[in-house]
């Protein structure tokens, strides 16, 4: 298990700052967590792909919430469109509206081929990687002149790849995260991170190369499971490119 405490209080800022841009929460229209998101820019066109299992129950794009920074200040919701989901791979997709792209000022970014990593998977056995824990510790939620305020904690997770098998990398799992203040925290379980990017770090170079998203996994049972990006991709080619 890698020493998290060997990592300074500017490399995790830096970490925290880095993988948060491609990552999105997702909510239902009462305002409650269903999971993350990442956000990736794909030939040209822009999605939000998640876990089938965060989104399962939403019969409606529009029940959907993923959160945008619009320039007068305000959260709004992106108006997404085109939704596509494989239950068998536990993929869900939506394409962002061009009026989104043209109009908001997000803070997030968008993962690009650039961030693909390239080596073969099997090559990142014993690899550092890093997950954004959203909300490990629950959300604290407001409810003031018909207004619905939540606030989620994030905190970078640091571990190590085991091992790869049938498309999915195995993380070596325990029961704590380090936060900004190089303070090690509980973590119990990892419920509203599925969906979320998984970034393979160059400490050296201060690098990050995405390899999948989290699909599942159990901090006490000392294991995730995190799924191939190229499985995302050709995910995506089928969806939306291959007619």
């Amino acid at each position: 298990m890698i020493l998290m405490v060997e990592f300074d209080k500017q490399f995790i800022s830096w970490c925290k700052r880095e993988t948060g841009k491609y990552q999105i929460k997702l909510l239902d229209q009462a305002m409650y967590p269903l999971g993350s998101g990442i956000l990736l820019n794909y030939r040209k066109r822009y999605f939000i792909v998640t876990c089938y299992h965060c989104v399962r129950y939403i019969d409606d794009v529009r029940d959907l919430i993923a959160p945008v920074h619009y320039p007068n200040g305000q959260v709004k919701a992106f108006n997404l469109r085109n939704p596509q989901s494989d239950p068998e791979s536990d993929l869900a997709s939506f394409e962002i509206s061009y009026v989104d792209l043209s109009v908001t000022q997000n803070e997030k970014g968008y993962i690009q081929e650039v961030l693909f990593d390239e080596l073969k998977p099997e090559n990142n056995i014993g690899e550092l990687i890093v997950i954004n824990a959203t909300n490990y510790t629950g959300y604290d939620r407001d409810e003031k002149e018909g207004l619905t305020l939540l606030r989620l904690t994030t905190l970078p997770y640091f571990t190590e790849i085991e091992e790869y098998e049938n498309d999915f990398f195995k993380g070596n799992a325990d029961t704590k995260g380090i936060g900004e203040d190089g303070v090690e925290y509980q973590v119990e379980t990892f419920a509203g991170m599925s969906g979320s990017p998984s970034f393979k770090i160059d400490i050296k170079r201060n690098l990050l190369r995405w390899i999948g998203i989290l699909t599942n996994g159990d901090p006490g049972a000392g294991s995730f499971l995190v799924l191939d990006y190229r499985l995302v991709i050709k995910f995506l080619d089928q969806k939306y490119f291959s007619k």
